[in-house]
Formats: C-alpha cells, structure tokens, sequence
C-alpha cells in the first residue's frame, strides 16, 4: 500500500491516485542524447581522456544510465492522489514532502 492509502482520514476515499509518467524521460532523452554526445565531440579537444569514440559512447551510456536511475527512483517515491475531501502529493524517500490542499 502507498504513504497516501495508509494515511487517509476517516470516511475518505481516493478517487483517482497517480503516479509521474516516463513519457517525458524518454523524450528528453532522445531529444538531448544527440546534444550530449555532439558536446562530447566538441570537447574532447580540451579533455584528452574522451580521444576515442568508444570512450566518448561509454561515457554517454554511462550518463544515461545514471539519469535513468534517478528519474527511476523519483517516479517510485512520487504519488498523487484526488480524495473525495482534499488533493495530497507526496515526494520522497527518506524524508518526504506532503502538500495538501
């Protein structure tokens, strides 16, 4: 069960409860994974490590990956929820912020 369904005042039912969408990961990932690696290119001049293109690919699998990992991670911690009485968000693993209205 979620923080919101275990939290829920008496007589309250959730009428809608969502979580964030990837949609928008995947698009900002396909939209600037060529803007990175064009900026890798570029920079490779002035950092020596990155010379060839296979270091250059590792280093952009390797960001993916790792954005990936935290976007992952804040859609898992995330929720939304419509109740017959209030709207409730909520973000955050360890330590969460709760907004209510």
């Amino acid at each position: 069960m979620s923080y919101i369904e275990n939290n829920l005042n008496t007589d309250e039912k959730i009428n809608h409860f969502t979580k964030p969408s990837i949609k928008p990961t995947i698009i900002f990932l396909f939209i600037y994974t060529p803007i990175v690696y064009l900026l890798l290119l570029g920079l490779s001049d002035v950092v020596k490590l990155l010379e060839s293109t296979i270091a250059k690919v590792t280093c952009l699998i390797i960001l993916i990956i790792l954005y990936l990992v935290v976007t992952l991670i804040e859609i898992y911690v995330t929720e939304y929820a419509i109740t017959n009485k209030r709207v409730i968000s909520k973000k955050g693993l360890l330590s969460y912020r709760l907004w209510e209205n």
